[in-house]
């Protein structure tokens, strides 16, 4: 990402534990949001989420496989904001498409955690 120009754009997830059935308020004076935004989990994005344009990403979601946003989808990101990032396609059959991706929540379950992580960040 060094070598790329431009301003470097810094996105935070937010997270939280999901109100399922294992939620009690409890959890949250032992599980706070700082521990909350260290945990990894394949699949599931990383709360620091730094992008620049001309950066190339990969989804790591299934968002709408029709316009070619698929889990593994190469793209090349061309504007970022506030709430969305414009990418466009380099792989597959709509190469050359502009898109807008979106934040998604993501829940993540690990049998040593015990609780539902819910995460919003971009995929």
């Amino acid at each position: 990402m060094g070598q790329i120009q431009g301003d470097r754009m810094t996105y935070l997830s937010y997270d939280r534990m999901s109100r399922s059935m294992s939620y009690s308020h409890e959890m949250e004076l032992l599980y706070t949001t700082e521990f909350l935004n260290k945990l990894k989990h394949p699949g599931c994005p990383d709360h620091l989420l730094e992008l620049k344009v001309g950066l190339l990403v990969m989804l790591l979601r299934n968002i709408n496989q029709s316009a070619g946003l698929c889990n593994g989808t190469r793209m090349t990101i061309t504007k970022h904001g506030k709430r969305v990032v414009e990418a466009q396609i380099i792989t597959g059959a709509h190469v050359g498409t502009k898109v807008c991706i979106p934040r998604i929540i993501t829940l993540t379950f690990k049998p040593k955690w015990p609780f539902v992580l819910e995460r919003k960040q971009y995929p």
